[in-house]
């Protein structure tokens, strides 16, 4: 913990799992049988978690290991310039990142959940989404209000996009998720494709682990 809020390190072992922990350089301890890295996004997502995130996954990316990176996510939102530099940086990665929602994932933490690899986004059985406008509290100049706002329709229409390209919500309810609350649980998720798939118990995880293992036996 961080001052008494989670952060995203460090990660729950798993049999064959690399835990990344703060503090460490990464490229001493990378183990090359490890099938897959926990991440963790719990709570708000500021510029710490973010840089903290974004130096993980740029290490991790930058190794011959062929191994998926999980970002297990469970966050309230937060800071636009923050999340936009972690999607950025996870879509630019080689190596797949498997994001899975667990209780609620709303506002930003929603946008990073669905940036995550096509295919691998995973949801929790009782977790819900939250997609919605963006807010902000503007006190300057009219001139200078008016650029804010333009900035603030740049960012929605970067929402708009990921949310177009990456899941087959339709534009009535891409609509709603901008002049208000979109709210999807599991099987809503599911049905438009925001998310791949729903963990209905361990052994849907295991599952997941047991394809990671045949993929790298074809991969060497």
């Amino acid at each position: 913990t961080n001052g008494g809020n989670m952060t995203n390190v460090p990660g729950i072992p798993r049999k064959k799992e690399q835990v990344v922990e703060a503090g460490v350089d990464l490229r001493m301890r990378l183990d090359p049988k490890c099938l897959s890295w926990d991440l963790f996004l719990f709570g708000d997502v500021d510029t710490q978690k973010s840089s903290e995130l974004i130096q993980h996954m740029l290490t991790l990316d930058n190794t011959d290991i062929k191994a998926c990176i999980n970002l297990l996510i469970c966050s309230p939102g937060g800071s636009c310039a923050a999340g936009y530099s972690l999607i950025d940086v996870m879509l630019s990665l080689k190596h797949p990142i498997r994001t899975i929602a667990l209780g609620e994932v709303c506002s930003m933490g929603s946008l990073v959940f669905v940036a995550g690899t096509p295919g691998m986004r995973m949801i929790g059985t009782r977790a819900m989404l939250l997609f919605h406008p963006l807010s902000d509290v503007i006190t300057d100049y009219s001139p200078y209000i008016k650029d804010r706002v333009t900035s603030i329709n740049y960012s929605e229409g970067f929402a708009n996009d990921l949310m177009t390209q990456r899941t087959s919500l339709t534009k009535e309810l891409i609509a709603k998720a901008n002049n208000g609350e979109l709210w999807l649980d599991a099987t809503t998720a599911l049905k438009n494709h925001v998310a791949d798939e729903i963990i209905v118990d361990k052994a849907v995880l295991d599952k997941i682990y047991a394809r990671s293992i045949k993929t790298n036996k074809r991969k060497k």
